[in-house]
């Protein structure tokens, strides 16, 4: 449920690189991908064709695949789903319909729970049962274990521990179908990363802008924390929640998902076509943020949002806009501010 744009990506990039020719459908543009999707290059019958399969509006059961991975599970699409079960029921009829193998990761417990009678899995992350394992080392390299042995050691250029977990997903995906470590270790060494997703679109001498598609209480929290190891400095951002309904099922988790930022703003809920709820909005959200001790402002406009952060901006500031509506624009109209 999270992550699924940037594995996609980085497993097709992978494949490219390694000479395979993937078909792919990837739901983030990936630069170096060019486009959204393609068929396989070479028109075999039996070449790749990798796909980001959505969970948000039941259309996972749709799928039939040869080989399934798995990222991770969630309290999330509450405005389609009855309740939690009903969408761990999603995920349980998507793994009986995988004919192959099904990767997921055994990090996340309820997953683990899900799939731990499933015939043919492979397990990933950092957990101690994995069948492929990590370690992040102070480099921020990480090393993957294969059961006792070490299978090798990997970069990538992604920040924090959610990518690296993604890229192992990739790592043992592509081991498991025939690749050795040392070619799967130079072609995700390459990936660039995917468009909003932590994407740095301003860096200069007294500041760094960063644009990101997270909409999810763990989203937010991994990617605030994960721009924070890696930039040091103020971390000033802005959030734009997406959906009533997300932000009301949500919002205890969401009051609770900025204690890696220094300065705070949350702007109105972006709609997404829905009614509006009675009660839930971005000042409510802002006040639950304030009452667990993480002082948030309200802005009602992205306009008023501009001013303000521009006006409060200082030397050494790392500048995180985060949201899945239009509060990019913002992002971007600042930066170029900056440049002038």
């Amino acid at each position: 449920m999270h992550g699924k744009s940037t594995t996609t990506a980085l497993l097709a990039h992978a494949l490219e690189a390694l000479g395979a020719q993937p078909g792919y459908a990837v739901g983030a543009l990936a630069p170096q991908l060019g486009r959204h999707a393609r068929f396989s290059a070479n028109g075999a019958d039996d070449s790749f064709f990798v796909v980001e399969a959505d969970e948000s509006d039941g259309t996972l059961r749709e799928f039939h695949p040869r080989q399934s991975i798995v990222l991770n599970i969630d309290e999330e699409h509450l405005d389609f789903y009855s309740n939690f079960e009903a969408v761990c029921n999603e995920f349980s009829i998507f793994a009986a319909q995988t004919s192959g193998t099904l990767f997921y990761c055994a990090d996340d417990s309820r997953l683990a729970d899900l799939y731990s009678g499933q015939p043919q899995v492979v397990t990933f992350g950092f957990d101690t049962t994995a069948d492929y394992r990590a370690e992040i080392q102070p480099d921020h390299s990480f090393i993957v274990w294969r059961g006792e042995a070490r299978l090798g050691e990997f970069t990538i250029r992604l920040f924090g521990e959610k990518n690296v977990s993604n890229a192992v997903a990739t790592i043992a995906f592509l081991h498991h179908n025939g690749f050795s470590a040392a070619e799967i270790a130079n072609a995700v060494a390459g990936f660039h990363g995917v468009e909003r997703r932590q994407q740095e679109i301003f860096h200069d001498e007294r500041f760094r802008i960063f644009d990101d598609y997270g909409h999810h209480p763990r989203e937010i929290t991994a990617t605030l924390r994960a721009i924070k190891e890696q930039c040091g400095g103020r971390l000033v951002v802005a959030f734009q929640p997406h959906r009533y309904s997300r932000t009301q099922h949500l919002l205890s988790e969401f009051a609770e998902s900025f204690g890696d930022a220094d300065l705070l703003w949350v702007t109105e809920v972006y709609a997404a076509s829905e009614t509006p709820i009675a009660d839930v909005n971005g000042q409510r959200l802002a006040a639950a943020i304030s009452n667990q001790g993480q002082p948030a402002g309200y802005v009602a406009s992205l306009e008023v949002l501009r001013e303000k952060m521009r006006a409060a901006l200082l030397p050494g500031d790392v500048v995180v806009f985060i949201g899945a509506g239009d509060i990019t624009r913002v992002a971007y109209e600042l930066a170029g501010d900056l440049k002038r």
